[in-house]
């Protein structure tokens, strides 16, 4: 399942190409929420199977509600979740299926791949992770390895799933939610998505980031404490009000703010992972020197 939308053009034909180079595996359906990318037939290769094509409404979060119920209302067993600016290894779909027979979600390791799509650094969350290394609610509480693009889960957990509009991490609320709701997840490194690192791209992997990324690391933890907090986790209001209290610092102390970027890149971990680098100063959060 992907969502297209315009500006998605140049990198279309490595997604398609690497989808109808799968193997090992039986025909699958591919869905696609179409959000206002004109001229869709002229992109879509002769596929051997079904496509099912949705409309989508402008709102990315909206957009994968409407995937997810599809899926769901059309009696889907399993879901393979790719964006269409990445591609993927031959054997993700195969793998994606071997592995849901006994988990409910599979994390795929990730190579990163500039804009034309050359390997920058392969199989990525591997630097961290070991093949079979089992994802749960405790290790997504304060980073992500779960994208909708290098996930794949048993249809029947998507059904209900809430994702508030404005999320900018949609894909780290709705994982961590479930898993914390029971879903068992495992990481495997023996399939991939070449994911494309963009040129200003704030939620990349591997870089530095710079004030503008870190401003929005920290609103999305606000968001993300916040979604957890109102799914029932007492824990997640002490850690959003944690964070409020650190944008509160960023955006009226010009002499914090700029020590805090400096703090985060003096911290930053090899091989970071999705949103890890914007954490909590321990001691006395709001005296840094």
């Amino acid at each position: 399942m992907s969502v297209l939308f315009p500006g998605i053009e140049s990198f279309l034909a490595d997604y398609f190409t690497s989808l109808a180079a799968q193997k090992d595996t039986p025909a699958f359906d591919l869905v696609l929420i179409n959000d206002g990318l004109a001229d869709l037939d002229r992109y879509l290769p002769s596929w051997p199977a079904v496509v099912r094509v949705l409309e989508g409404c402008g709102r990315p979060a909206e957009n994968r509600l409407i995937g997810f119920r599809f899926l769901v209302s059309d009696g889907y067993d399993l879901a393979v979740f790719g964006d269409a600016d990445d591609f993927f290894a031959p054997n993700r779909v195969a793998v994606s299926r071997q592995l849901l027979q006994c988990h409910d979600v599979v994390v795929n390791d990730v190579d990163l791949v500039d804009q034309d799509g050359q390997v920058v650094d392969r199989c990525y969350f591997s630097h961290r992770l070991a093949d079979g290394f089992p994802v749960d609610f405790s290790y997504l509480g304060d980073k992500n390895i779960c994208g909708l693009s290098n996930t794949a889960i048993r249809v029947p957990w998507l059904d209900g799933v809430v994702l508030e509009e404005n999320s900018i991490a949609a894909d780290w609320a709705m994982f961590a939610a479930l898993l914390g709701r029971g879903a068992r997840a495992v990481f495997t490194n023996k399939t991939t998505t070449s994911y494309r690192q963009h040129g200003a791209n704030c939620i990349g992997l591997g870089g530095s980031p710079d004030e503008d990324c870190i401003s929005l690391g920290i609103r999305v933890k606000i968001q993300q404490y916040s979604f957890l907090e109102q799914q029932g986790y007492c824990l997640a209001g002490r850690q959003k009000e944690a964070f409020e209290r650190l944008h509160y610092y960023f955006n009226h102390n010009p002499d914090f703010r700029r020590k805090y970027v400096v703090w985060v890149k003096n911290h930053q971990r090899e091989y970071s992972l999705w949103w890890e680098e914007i954490m909590i100063p321990e001691g006395k959060p709001w005296k840094l020197s």
